[in-house]
């Protein structure tokens, strides 16, 4: 396996209110980051 996807929400900040409708804390979305091991990270055998 060489591969992990993070998940991150996008939520609103405290000076986000002044030009956008909602409240600190509020859910805007999200992202995805793939980390890619190179070599591949392989676990050894017992």
């Amino acid at each position: 396996m060489n591969q992990v996807r993070l998940v991150e929400a996008v939520r609103m900040g405290s000076a986000c209110p002044k030009c956008h409708k909602g409240n600190r804390g509020d859910l805007l979305g999200a992202f995805t980051s793939d980390l890619v091991l190179d070599p591949a990270c392989v676990p050894s055998e017992k």
